[in-house]
């Protein structure tokens, strides 16, 4: 048996949205997702996830969730847009690097952005210290560097970020990044949220897990080939929630796990 690869779900704070900014379906309004007008009854606080992967050749962060500043004063640190439709929630102790800390973990080989929405990418500050490399699809930079939505450019204005371009062909759209040339660790291309939203699929052992970001919101996104409230291409994120669908289906598939899921609570995974 190969080295085992550690998991470590890990809830970076909340975040309370209108209900139908994970489904689309929960209201006709097209602007529903922002709870614009809304009464509080549609309001629904779900986790926000990150995620730690020990890989034998070093430490792998996926994502950051909030900042402490986010926690002391959001409508400070935030713009309007920022926190509008997503109101940012995090406890104490729940912070990324209040988290990683209390593992014990200082060094990141890796911190990799599924993308670049602000509750993915609001604690970047808190942690980029620590990582050797921050990676990043190149179209999700791009994307994310002309600004509007839910991105906000201040966050990540002192950040030098490791741009990569798709070296393999994995995924529904045949795109992946192998990041440590081993094939324990492969970012998959899975547009459709974003331009360049990433999945990570993680393979050891005949077995695999693989972390969404918000291709997909929660189970029942691709259960049910639900789509979210924001979507960047409808068809594009139908066709990832179709492939992450028939994924969960197949006998060596350890756990699939979406950034903002209600039924999924910290955890480790070993594989």
């Amino acid at each position: 048996m190969e080295d085992k690869i550690k998991i470590h779900v890990l809830n970076t704070g909340y975040v309370e949205v209108d209900e139908a900014l994970a489904f689309k379906d929960k209201s006709y309004n097209p602007i529903a997702y922002t709870g614009l007008f809304r009464s509080n009854k549609h309001k629904v606080k779900v986790p926000v996830f990150s995620y730690l992967i020990e890989h034998p050749k070093g430490n792998v962060l996926v994502d950051t969730g909030w900042s402490v500043a986010s926690r002391e004063d959001y409508k400070s640190h935030l713009p309007l847009k920022g926190y509008i439709a997503s109101k940012p929630i995090l406890p104490s102790g729940e912070n990324i690097a209040e988290q990683l800390d209390k593992l014990g973990i200082d060094k990141l080989q890796f911190l990799i952005l599924t993308h670049m929405h602000v509750d993915h990418v609001d604690g970047i500050r808190d942690v980029q210290d620590r990582a050797e490399f921050i990676l990043v699809s190149r179209d999700e930079l791009k994307a994310a560097n002309k600004g509007g939505g839910r991105y906000i450019k201040e966050l990540w204005k002192d950040t030098i970020f490791d741009r990569f371009d798709w070296n393999g062909e994995m995924g529904p759209y045949f795109k992946s990044y192998d990041v440590f040339r081993d094939g324990k660790i492969n970012l998959i291309y899975l547009p459709g949220h974003t331009a360049g939203s990433t999945g990570v699929l993680i393979k050891n052992n005949g077995k695999f897990v693989l972390i969404t970001g918000d291709a997909a919101y929660a189970h029942a996104s691709w259960e049910n080939l639900e789509l979210p409230g924001i979507i960047n291409d409808k068809v594009r994120t139908l066709r990832c929630l179709k492939w992450i669908q028939k994924l969960s289906k197949a006998d060596n598939c350890v756990e699939i796990l979406a950034s903002h899921d209600p039924e999924v609570k910290p955890h480790i995974i070993e594989i």
